[in-house]
């Protein structure tokens, strides 16, 4: 059996002479061969009638400590990634080096004290775990080309001026004194985002197993990063086209912008509420899956993002008024235009479905956290 905790110890000498682009190098090369001695150990329950109790203890015994060892040096930044001489393979047997680890592990696999700023909290790590998974996110889309990362930014506003045009083929100019340029902007804007968040979620699969060997990753973590893919993509083209329309005199400019903005927040909290909500469900029933995209449909048509209660008959307004998520979009347009102050929505109700969600889709992810983790 090898001795694993010699091994992984003899990879904490050299770090600190490494420059970053070598210590990356080297942990990748590290935890390929972590991985390695993982499967090796694996390959030992064959032998399982062969080996004694007392063999099959130190060989898990051995790998344990390797792991805790190496977790331990990614704590203290005092691993050093000095491999021993291992006979040479050739070029077509090379296996390729693990694709997520080199760009992630400058903060993710690490707390050096090089890499990590002196004035470190709770907080600024979460945020730049968080922030290192969304730019790793991004770079998965957009990795065909360099044409594929100027479509994702380029998909959301043609999808917003399509609307656009449909409604101005028809000739509709306001709604209620707003003008239908930036209504139909924040409408389908804040659609998109409340969709697409909702449901690159719920697709019941937790981020990726490979992101969540890292100590300082959790599948928490892994849901928000994907969750701020859609916010930034479709809030910058959102911002992009208002941008555009104020510059032609078509788009006034928000009269509360801070309120708008939290109100937008509150409708991306929702989303990432009840896309954590759905994935929670469809690891217990899978046919949930199949349920999400019918529930999506009828609730773009009764979520006011082509109208206002304001301007419908009462007999009908005080139906749609149950769909909490109206509220919220009601209230964003409320916060952005000057001339229209919504009387039927209420923040409370906004807020409280925002609470509600979020909280209930925390408790999935906590329920989950294990099988997660061992995915």
């Amino acid at each position: 059996m090898p001795d694993f905790t010699q091994h992984y110890q003899s990879l904490l000498e050299q770090a600190t002479q490494e420059t970053l682009a070598k210590r990356t190098q080297l942990y990748a090369q590290a935890r390929s061969q972590l991985l390695e001695a993982l499967d090796a150990a694996q390959s030992l329950e064959g032998d399982a009638p062969r080996l004694s109790d007392l063999e099959r203890m130190n060989a898990s015994h051995a790998l344990e400590v390797a792991i805790r060892a190496v977790e331990q040096g990614f704590r203290d930044g005092t691993y050093k990634l000095t491999p021993p001489a291992r006979p040479k393979r050739a070029a077509a047997a090379k296996a390729p080096e693990p694709e997520p680890e080199p760009a992630l592990f400058a903060y993710l696999g690490t707390e050096d004290p090089h890499l990590v700023p002196r004035r470190d909290t709770a907080l600024s790590r979460r945020l730049r775990v968080i922030s290192t998974l969304f730019g790793w996110n991004l770079r998965k889309l957009g990795s065909q080309s360099a044409i594929a990362y100027l479509w994702l930014f380029l998909e959301p506003m043609a999808q917003i001026a399509l609307v656009i045009a449909f409604q101005l083929f028809f000739e509709r100019t306001t709604v209620l004194d707003m003008a239908i340029v930036p209504f139909a902007i924040l409408g389908v804007g804040a659609w998109l985002i409340f969709r697409v968040v909702t449901m690159r979620l719920a697709s019941g699969s937790p981020p990726d197993s490979q992101i969540l060997l890292f100590p300082r990753v959790s599948a928490l973590d892994g849901y928000i990063a994907r969750a701020m893919v859609p916010l930034v993509l479709y809030g910058s083209g959102a911002l992009v086209l208002l941008i555009i329309g104020a510059r032609l005199g078509a788009v006034p400019p928000p009269e509360k912008p801070a309120m708008a903005l939290g109100y937008l927040a509150a409708i991306w909290l929702t989303a990432l509420g009840l896309g954590l909500i759905t994935a929670g469900l469809e690891n217990r029933f899978p046919a949930i899956k199949r349920v999400m995209p019918v529930f999506m449909r009828p609730l773009f048509f009764i979520t006011g993002v082509m109208f206002v209660t304001e301007q419908l008959p009462h007999f009908i307004a005080e139906y749609l008024l149950w769909n909490p998520f109206l509220h919220q979009f009601q209230l964003l347009r409320s916060a952005y235009f000057a001339g229209y102050e919504t009387q039927d929505a209420l923040p409370g109700v906004a807020l409280g479905l925002m609470s509600a969600t979020l909280l209930l889709g925390l408790l999935f992810v906590a329920a989950d956290r294990r099988t997660i983790r061992t995915v």
